[in-house]
């Protein structure tokens, strides 16, 4: 192995998002073939897992290609190995095994490879699977190097076997920069590249491709930043379909109307968020974490997209329904989804549906398994921002509401009332010929959400519509009564 190239690979796995021990275990893996180490005390069987697309294989050929040892290979796609032996089953890389040869066999995504029988592995497969980790064990001339997405497809056995596990998160900026500049540099510009890098927020190895041919396709054969640019607003990482993903969003903290408490909290974390340096230098710690909490219609979802809108953040949204079922696997899905998106707000709309109906105390299941995907976002490496609304705070107890900066928000006061009902008229007042008295529509609205004043507003204008008539104060008055202010408890009667 040259020596400038072993440097080249270990400075890109520096950047690679791997735990500090399986970076370690990958140089162990390039090291035992320089005869470092003693055979008897070395593991010689490591499976990569991950997420698809997140860079298992990519990084598993540099590794196989730098090592240059003879592969024995059995996977799903083709890939650029020298000294490669193909093989089509598993009983076929048995067959192949040379016991005085070196040689590393590499099955690529194990949830692919092996048939099943039901819901695990056919007896057959299994057989050989652990025949070649007999093999490999006994043999120190031998390697396995496996990937797999998920280990839901092994049963334990075959998993204890496997000696090092090494875990993939989604690739950094620095990995994404390195692995388009190896595949586009030629079509796009070192400085569209980097664009792209720190734009496409949770794209994974696949994902990178897919946009890029999404840009030409608007470009018409163009690469333009301009195109680009196009294509990040509306691609989605395969994840987030199902959801309402939001890209240069123009609505700022300015446009929101009074809620002077809630925008206090909001803009503190915009400021720490514009002065990231300043804040891990006097030890703020980041408020990854809210809680917008108040009666329905209140703003939580406006101030959400304005607090995105404001640091320039990608709004991903999930409403209760998304998740509806209260299954501990969504809730994992959703505490890996905010593990994995960095510099995005998740907005968690109507979060009580994910628990639903009941009032939920201290110790219950479900909170606790909340509470476990969601300890670590405290982390600073963690870059997402985690929103969740809900209508009523007393259904959750203090373990659960704790842990997360609690913003209130409460029907508007008559000072906001009074500007939201004069931006309507003012936005009217072109097509509508009479002066609707916004004051006195502002005074009778009381405990009314802005939710409610818009529903009355939209009864405002269909009256004028069917009656053609003046939009008098008894016309406001009569329409006010005929609309009830919306009570949280409304959504899970």
């Amino acid at each position: 192995m040259e020596k400038a190239k072993i440097n080249e690979f270990f400075k890109a796995l520096n950047e690679y998002p791997l735990g500090e021990i399986d970076k370690n275990n990958i140089h162990f893996i390039v090291e035992y073939f320089q005869k470092k180490y003693d055979a008897e005390l070395s593991s010689r069987s490591f499976i990569f897992t991950g997420n698809p697309g997140v860079g298992k294989t990519y990084l598993a050929e540099r590794l196989l290609n730098l090592l240059g040892k003879e592969v024995i290979y059995l996977g799903c796609a083709k890939i650029n190995l020298n000294r490669c032996a193909v093989c089509s089953t598993l009983k076929n890389i048995l067959s192949k095994i040379n016991n005085n040869k070196e040689q590393i066999i590499f099955m690529d995504d194990l949830n692919y490879l092996f048939d099943r029988e039901e819901y695990s592995v056919a007896p057959q497969d299994k057989r050989d699977f652990m025949s070649i980790l007999e093999t490999v064990k006994r043999n120190s001339n031998k390697m396995l190097l496996c990937t797999i997405n998920s280990y839901g497809d092994l049963d334990e056995q075959m998993i204890d076997r496997i000696e090092v596990k090494i875990d993939f998160d989604i690739p950094t900026d620095y990995n994404k920069r390195s692995f388009l500049k190896a595949n586009f540099s030629k079509h796009v510009s070192a400085e569209n590249l980097n664009f792209i890098a720190r734009n496409s927020i949770g794209y994974n190895y696949r994902d990178l491709p897919e946009m890029l041919k999404l840009a030409y396709r608007i470009g018409n054969g163009n690469l333009s930043v301009e195109d680009i640019r196009a294509a990040l607003k509306v691609y989605k990482p395969t994840q987030l379909y199902g959801y309402r993903v939001e890209n240069g969003i123009t609505l700022k903290l300015r446009d929101i109307i009074g809620k002077k408490e809630p925008l206090n909290h909001v803009k503190r974390i915009v400021q720490m968020y514009r002065n990231e340096r300043l804040s891990k230098k006097l030890g703020l710690r980041r408020a990854n974490l809210l809680l917008f909490h108040g009666p329905p219609g209140t703003g939580k979802t406006f101030m959400a997209k304005a607090l995105a809108g404001e640091i320039g953040f990608p709004l991903i949204t999930i409403g209760g329904g998304n998740v509806l079922g209260s299954s501990f696997h969504q809730i994992h899905s959703i505490g890996n989804m905010a593990k994995r998106y960095r510099n995005c707000v998740i907005f968690i709309d109507e979060a009580e549906k994910i628990f639903g109906n009941a009032r939920y105390g201290e110790d219950t299941a479900l909170i606790g398994e909340f509470n476990a995907q969601f300890d670590c976002l405290n982390d600073n490496d963690i870059k997402s921002i985690v929103i969740l609304s809900v209508n009523e705070l007393s259904r959750f107890g203090d373990s659960f509401t704790d842990r997360f900066v609690q913003v209130e928000f409460k029907n508007p006061e008559y000072e906001e009332r009074l500007a939201f009902c004069r931006m309507k008229v003012e936005q009217s007042k072109k097509y509508i010929p009479y002066r609707i008295n916004y004051e006195h529509l502002a005074r009778q609205t009381e405990k009314f959400s802005f939710r409610d004043i818009e529903r009355i507003w939209n009864e405002l204008m269909f009256y004028y519509m069917e009656k053609k008539g003046s939009i008098n104060e008894y016309a406001v008055s009569s329409i006010i009564n005929g609309v009830k202010p919306q009570e949280a408890n409304v959504m899970f009667g």
